[in-house]
């Protein structure tokens, strides 16, 4: 069901997969374990987290669940429009690990909470940094057939829910 939603729904390319959750909070929980698990190991010393104020509010809530302390959630500073200022993002993840922390998820957001955050550049900070991009976008990502804003889905874009409804798509370039 989720690779037939992922190509023939979504329209995404073959080696989509993904997960069919709850909800929008346990989407994000799922995104962080896998997040965790795939840049950290078990070994979860220094493992730091970045978002925005306007992030979904359940983003720090499942980090504390995925065993980070809340002193490795950082909240990025936005710009004027709202948007996540990339600069401050990389600037802080850069001084988190010079001072021996070990950043791993930076979550963006794409319609959450009436924000879309500066995708393609947060892309590029993820790959240079080497930092697991997750991409909220329950709602109003716009991104499916007909959507309002299908240039959110591209690239490395991982939608965990389209406009509030639980059908999940997700893609990963390999």
């Amino acid at each position: 069901m989720i690779r037939w939603m992922a190509r023939d729904v979504c329209g995404l390319p073959e080696g989509g997969g993904g997960l069919s959750t709850s909800g929008g909070s346990m989407a994000t929980f799922s995104a962080t374990v896998a997040a965790r698990h795939n840049r950290l190991g078990e070994d979860l010393a220094g493992g730091t987290v970045y978002t925005t104020a306007f992030a979904h509010h359940s983003v720090a809530k499942v980090a504390r669940l995925a065993g980070i302390p809340a002193a490795h959630i950082r909240t990025v500073p936005h710009a004027p429009d709202l948007r996540m200022d990339h600069h401050a993002a990389a600037a802080m993840i850069r001084a988190d690990r010079d001072a021996g922390l070990r950043p791993f998820l930076l979550v963006a957001t794409a319609g959450t909470t009436d924000t879309v955050d500066p995708l393609p550049e947060l892309a590029d900070l993820a790959r240079r940094e080497d930092v697991w991009l997750h991409v909220d976008a329950a709602y109003d990502s716009g991104g499916g057939p007909g959507g309002r804003k299908p240039h959110l889905v591209s690239g490395d874009t991982v939608l965990n829910e389209w406009m509030a409804v639980l059908w999940p798509c997700d893609r990963r370039r390999s």
